[in-house]
């Protein structure tokens, strides 16, 4: 059980003593990245970037497989 919920925090990471983790999102934070009217192209790409992750993680299951792909797709990212 994770002593940190995203009802705490709008993005927090949930681990457990077993060694299994996930990011989790609040329904805030997901509203927000859903329907945030961008600014800029700059913010648009942002706005993009973090709703591919929120729908790549899975935030029910700290599964290491579902974590991997956000890594490695920053990394990806990051070049």
């Amino acid at each position: 059980m994770c002593s940190l919920r995203s009802i705490d925090f709008d993005v927090g990471v949930c681990s457990e003593a077993n060694g299994h983790s996930t990011v989790t999102f609040s329904g805030n934070a997901l509203k927000v990245i859903k329907n945030t009217e961008p600014q800029s192209p700059a913010q648009q790409h942002a706005l993009e970037i973090l709703q591919a992750l929120a729908d790549l993680i899975n935030q029910a299951v700290g599964d290491a497989l579902s974590d991997m792909l956000p890594v490695e797709a920053i990394l990806d990212h990051k070049g």
